[in-house]
C-alpha cells in the first residue's frame, strides 16, 4: 500500500474515533499524565478534591495538584501554629537601631509611593512602613512555605485524618483540646476559610499566569511584602507601580495595597489611639501586633 494511502486511512480512522469518543479531539496533550495513570489522592485530601471539582475545576488538574510530591499535610507546622497564640510574639527586634535605620532608608527610597498613598488614603506613611517592616522585614523574607500546601493542609483540618496527624505533633499538655467541641468548631471554620483562600489562589495564579507550585509565603498562606491572603489580594490589592498588574512582591504595589486596606477598614484622619488599634486589628488580630505597629510608626 502506498504511504500516502496509509496516512489517509489513519486520518479517517482518527476522525471516526473522535466522533465515537466525545472530547478526544479537544483534549490537550499532557506529557505528565493520562487518565489511565492518575495517582490516587491521599485520603486526607479527598474531601478537598471533591470540593474543588464541585467548584468547577478540572478533575485531572485537581488530581495533579493533590498528588504532587510537593503536597502533603503540614501536621508539624499546623500543630505549632494552631497551639500557640500570636500575642506571645516578641516585636522588640523591629525596634533595634539597625532595623529603624533600614526602615528610614526604605522610606527614602520609596518616598514617592509612600507620600502618594498617604495623600490618597489618609494612612500615614509611617504606619504603612511599620506594617511592611513587621510583615516581611521590608521584603527580605516573605515566607518559605509552599502556599498551595499551606492552604490545602488547613482546608483538611476538619477531617479525622488531620486530627490523628496533629495529635502526634500537638503539645502533650494540650491534647485534651483536640477532642473538645471548641477544637471541632475552630478547625471546621478554618477549613472552610482555607478552601476559599485556596480557590482564590488558583484564580490569581491563572490571572498572573504563574505556576501555582512556585508561590511561597507564610505558614498561614499569606503572600508578598505586605503578607495578604489570596482573597485580600483580590479585594484590596492595588497597582502602585502603574504597570496594570498587582504584584505584592513589588514594593510600590505593597505600599498601595496596605494603604487601601486600612482606608477601607476605617482609617481616617483624626482617629484616637484606640480607634487606630481597632483598624489595625482587622489586619492582624493580635493587640500586641497593633501596638507594635503604632509604636514603630511613632519611632519613625
Amino acid at each position: 500500500m502506498p504511504r500516502y494511502a496509509l496516512i489517509l486511512l489513519v486520518s479517517i480512522f482518527f476522525v471516526i474515533l473522535c466522533h465515537l469518543v466525545p472530547g478526544l479531539a479537544q483534549a490537550p496533550f499532557n506529557h505528565n499524565t493520562s487518565a489511565s495513570i492518575l495517582k490516587p489522592v491521599p485520603s486526607i485530601f479527598i474531601p478537598l478534591q471533591q470540593w474543588l471539582i464541585a467548584q468547577g475545576l478540572d478533575s485531572r488538574q485537581v488530581n495533579l495538584w493533590l498528588t504532587s510530591s510537593q503536597v502533603h499535610f503540614e501536621g508539624k507546622l499546623l500543630a505549632s501554629m494552631l497551639s500557640h497564640r500570636d500575642a506571645s510574639r516578641d516585636y522588640k527586634n523591629f525596634f533595634t537601631k539597625n532595623s529603624l535605620l533600614r526602615a528610614k532608608n526604605f522610606q527614602a527610597r520609596y518616598k514617592t509611593s509612600l507620600e502618594h498613598t498617604q495623600k490618597t488614603t489618609s494612612v500615614p506613611q509611617e504606619i504603612i512602613l511599620a506594617i511592611i517592616l513587621i510583615e516581611s522585614n521590608l521584603g527580605s523574607f516573605t515566607g518559605a512555605t509552599l502556599t498551595f500546601n499551606a492552604l490545602a493542609s488547613q482546608a483538611a483540618l476538619d477531617t479525622e485524618d488531620a486530627i490523628d496527624i496533629l495529635r502526634v505533633n500537638w503539645p502533650k499538655n494540650q491534647l485534651e483540646y483536640l477532642d473538645s467541641e471548641a477544637s471541632v468548631t475552630r478547625f471546621a471554620t478554618r477549613a472552610a476559610w482555607a478552601r476559599q483562600e485556596l480557590l482564590a489562589l488558583i484564580r490569581l495564579t491563572n490571572l498572573w499566569q504563574k505556576e501555582i507550585m512556585l508561590i511561597k509565603g507564610s505558614p498561614a498562606g499569606a503572600i508578598g511584602w505586605c503578607q495578604f491572603m489570596p482573597t485580600s489580594i483580590e479585594k484590596w490589592g492595588s497597582d502602585g507601580s502603574g504597570d496594570y498588574k498587582i504584584d505584592l512582591d513589588n514594593p510600590h504595589d505593597a505600599i498601595a495595597s496596605v494603604g487601601r486596606y486600612l482606608q477601607e477598614h476605617g482609617w481616617q484622619t483624626g482617629l484616637s489611639y484606640e480607634e487606630q488599634v481597632e483598624v489595625i486589628l482587622t489586619y492582624n488580630k493580635s493587640r500586641a501586633y497593633a501596638e507594635a505597629v503604632l509604636n514603630l510608626a511613632e519611632k519613625l
